[in-house]
């Protein structure tokens, strides 16, 4: 409707057409589950046009094909969606993003429908049939559809050239694919009347009936699995994608489960046709009341002596071992008793342990006091150390005291040890003047600017301050270095180291 309406309109952008239908020109045509359904009924009313927005749901849309495979509430929902302007999220809701039943990649068709379109209608019209995904036949003429030159993604609301590009379908049982597609036509008509409550109840009759359940709900699983694959065979699966691999998870088996989880529409014929000859035949099955679990009936607690024997000898051979290691020894003993016989087992079972206490908090203050005794102690040794020197740093000072992980990953709960550690720490400056005054002091030789360089493992011409700072030891000239520079009264201890290196020469 559309791309007609856009052809005949002349128009050179999409927008319009859409603006002109739908109210709105950011939205995107699809051909499977469109919205804004209500606004475009309303508009073709008022252009003279006599369409129900019910009228082009059920007869324009594929939402008759999604219908019964959903909960009701989720089909109200998706009904509703489509009247309004709930696009956004819509395929995701039903599954169809994360399903790895194959989409559809261009608009198919089928020429002998092509044929009788422009016989009856001048023109050439799609049949919403022939866009479901994977269907490959015709279900009215029994013959392959054929691609057309425009991809789904890619619509731009341009007219559709034919040029039949055929699918292949020779690898696959061609009965069974026209069986699908009539399956397809079927439900997509309006004609399968039925809840999915009732679907699922249909499903379990059909099992019992099959002989696939064990008593009224177990289910095998192993075979129907396997009598479903060989009535389709794996290459017809795969190209549904619907391989079934896992025994414990896979579609089939969670859609004979009373869950809500969603199944692919096209998942859900295969099962129809696995077990019925079309979807008519299903539609008319009567499913039986509903199937309730057989009651168990419980056997004479003689025939489960061996229990009590076993739990008794265990007890006796492990009289320390808990209730958990008992249970881990013969858990099917453990499991019986604990059931059916609740007051002898507790009155055999050891009794139940208490949990061991939660150690106390810790008090921080009185950590940080203890914490910051071995911080002092290490910075201590570090400064004491000679060949090699090591530099006075946070990381260095912690790893030394053996507190790094307490005192790196708590350091808000320890405010004067970091406090004291902050105080300390040198930078990469104060390190070098550092190893300058411990050289001089601890050297009883002649002092040369030479051996300060080599015993204090300094890189001449590295640090322009530290090199201006042993040139003024020597030439007598004070020098600020600097309130961070490490030197405490910088003026006083250089005069001080000036006096030293005056001594030594004398």
């Amino acid at each position: 409707m559309v791309a007609r309406y856009h052809r005949n309109m002349s128009y050179t952008n999409l927008s319009h057409s859409l603006n002109d239908l739908f109210g709105t020109p950011n939205i995107k045509a699809v051909y499977d589950l469109p919205c804004h359904i209500g606004e475009l009924a309303g508009r073709l009313n008022y252009s003279g046009f006599t369409y129900t927005a019910s009228e082009l749901i059920r007869n324009h849309t594929l939402f008759n094909l999604y219908e019964p495979f959903l909960p009701n509430e989720l089909a109200e929902k998706t009904y509703a969606r489509m009247l309004g302007c709930g696009s956004l999220g819509l395929h995701a809701s039903l599954g169809l993003c994360s399903s790895t039943v194959p989409m559809l990649e261009y608009y198919k068709f089928c020429p002998e429908c092509n044929a009788e379109f422009m016989k009856s209608h001048g023109g050439i019209y799609l049949h919403r049939v022939h866009q479901t995904p994977c269907i490959d036949v015709c279900p009215y003429h029994r013959i392959p559809l054929f691609n057309s030159s425009v991809t789904i993604e890619n619509f731009d609301g341009r007219h559709i050239s034919y040029n039949r590009s055929l699918v292949d379908l020779s690898k696959y049982d061609y009965s069974m694919l026209v069986r699908i597609a009539e399956a397809f036509e079927y439900i997509i008509s309006g004609q399968l009347r039925c809840s999915y409550a009732d679907l699922k109840l249909r499903y379990r009759s059909l099992l019992k009936e099959q002989n696939y359940l064990y008593g009224n709900t177990r289910l095998d699983t192993q075979k129907v699995m396997n009598d479903f694959i060989n009535h389709y065979g794996e290459k017809l699966l795969m190209r549904f994608g619907a391989t079934v691999e896992d025994v414990y998870c896979n579609w089939l088996l969670s859609a004979f489960r009373n869950t809500d989880r969603i199944t692919h529409p096209v998942r859900h014929i295969l099962i129809i046709l696995f077990f019925c000859e079309s979807v008519h035949d299903f539609s008319q099955h009567s499913p039986l009341s509903e199937l309730k679990p057989e009651k168990r009936i419980n056997a004479p607690k003689n025939d489960f002596a061996h229990h009590y024997k076993s739990i008794l000898a265990l007890i006796d051979k492990f009289p320390e071992k808990s209730r958990q290691a008992l249970r881990s020894m013969d858990n099917a003993a453990y499991q019986w008793l604990n059931i059916h016989d609740k007051d002898w087992f507790e009155r055999h079972m050891p009794p139940k342990r208490i949990p061991k206490p939660v150690p106390k908090r810790i008090n921080w203050a009185d950590k940080d006091s203890e914490v910051l005794a071995k911080v002092k102690k290490s910075v201590s040794q570090l400064l004491s150390e000679r060949n090699p020197f090591v530099r006075v740093t946070i990381y260095a000072v912690c790893g030394r005291s053996g507190e790094q992980y307490r005192i790196l990953n708590n350091r808000h709960k320890l405010p004067k040890t970091m406090k004291y550690l902050e105080a300390v720490a040198e930078t990469s400056l104060q390190f070098q003047y550092r190893k300058i005054r411990c050289v001089i002091s601890d050297t009883n030789e002649e002092l040369t600017k030479e051996l300060i360089y080599k015993n204090a493992c300094i890189v001449k011409y590295r640090f322009r301050e530290v090199d201006d700072y042993i040139e003024s030891l020597f030439s007598g000239v004070q020098i600020n270095v600097g309130k961070n520079s490490g030197v405490q009264s910088s003026r006083i201890c250089d005069n001080l180291l000036g006096w030293r290196l005056r001594q030594k020469k004398q």
